[in-house]
């Protein structure tokens, strides 16, 4: 599946919230998620990841974060 233009880019519209980093694989067109968070991981962003994964379609997420819960490691897994 190709996925539109507007769909990657930087502060991405997803349902009222954005996605950080949202970029087109070339050789597939497929969505990778890049979701920054500058403390240790939480529940908000979870449901975003969630949210952004569902409604672009994206095969990949990067969430980077200085710690990861456990509970937050094994919903992405």
């Amino acid at each position: 599946m190709t996925v539109p233009h507007a769909m990657a880019g930087t502060e991405v519209e997803v349902e009222g919230f954005s996605a950080d980093i949202a970029a087109r694989n070339p050789m597939d067109g497929s969505i990778g998620l890049i979701e920054n968070q500058l403390e240790t991981t939480d529940h908000i962003h979870l449901g975003q990841i969630m949210t952004y994964l569902a409604r672009l379609k994206a095969q990949s997420v990067f969430w980077i974060a200085p710690s990861f819960r456990k509970p937050h490691l094994s919903a992405i897994r």
